[in-house]
């Protein structure tokens, strides 16, 4: 079996009373989001015009939504910038509808809400990434590069718990694969003898995703579930669901 190809099937839709695991691994950054600018106490939502021959953002005034109400609970100030994104939670409130019995795992960039909606953090989270280059201009080479934004972990977690299920862990990436084994993993592979120049990239690899610099701290692993008695091992040590 271990040598057989994988089996692959496509879906239109969500399974109902699906029974298992679904894992997604950087989606909901990719999912689009909506940007909004704060001027004179109110929050605008940001769209896109042009001017010439180039794109150029445009602010319109907007009735009150859940996305403004969330934002004014807030203490961002006049000119700061904020995204968010509905469409993520409507999907991730999905798929935990979906699940009969097993568990949701998601893992992408973000923080809880407190962090990700911080005074200091008053230009937003956008980011756009281009040949391993990043900027926080999307309206520059427009059509060439990836626009994402960090995730509200917040907001997530209570959309995975209103599609019905239970929340089970939240932790940062380098605690979540310490405690699923990653250094034993490479301990094994030093003790096989692998020559020199592999152990160093598996070393490397391993460093760029467990680096607080890196991205041991900035993605985040977070878990629901229905039916799941057990606890899960890559939330044994360091679960942050306080930070929520």
């Amino acid at each position: 079996l271990r040598d057989s190809p994988p089996v692959f099937r496509w879906l239109n839709s969500l399974p109902e009373n699906f029974y298992g695991v679904i894992f997604a691994n950087e989606t909901l950054d990719a999912i689009p989001f909506r940007l909004f600018s704060r001027c004179k106490g109110k929050w605008l939502e940001r769209g896109v015009t042009v001017s010439g021959d180039d794109f150029v953002f445009s602010d319109r005034a907007i009735d009150a939504d859940e996305a403004t109400i969330r934002l004014d609970s807030t203490d961002l100030p006049d000119g700061a910038t904020a995204e968010v994104n509905l469409r993520a939670e409507a999907l991730v409130r999905s798929l935990a509808e979906s699940v009969g019995r097993g568990v949701l795992l998601l893992a992408d960039y973000g923080q809880g809400r407190e962090l990700l909606y911080h005074p200091q953090r008053s230009g937003g989270a956008m980011l756009c990434h281009r040949a391993g280059q990043t900027d926080a201009n999307p309206l520059k080479d427009a059509g060439a590069k990836d626009i994402t934004t960090q995730v509200d972990w917040t907001a997530m977690a209570d959309a995975g718990i209103a599609g019905g299920c239970e929340l089970l862990g939240y932790a940062e990436q380098a605690r979540f694969l310490v405690n699923c084994g990653i250094l034993s993993a490479l301990s094994v592979r030093a003790e096989k003898g692998v020559d020199n120049a592999e152990y160093a990239r598996w070393v490397s690899g391993a460093h760029k995703i467990l680096a607080p610099q890196e991205m041991g701290e900035l993605v985040k692993f977070i878990a629901w579930g229905k039916g799941v008695d057990l606890p899960l091992r890559g939330f044994s040590d360091g679960d942050i669901r306080h930070k929520l």
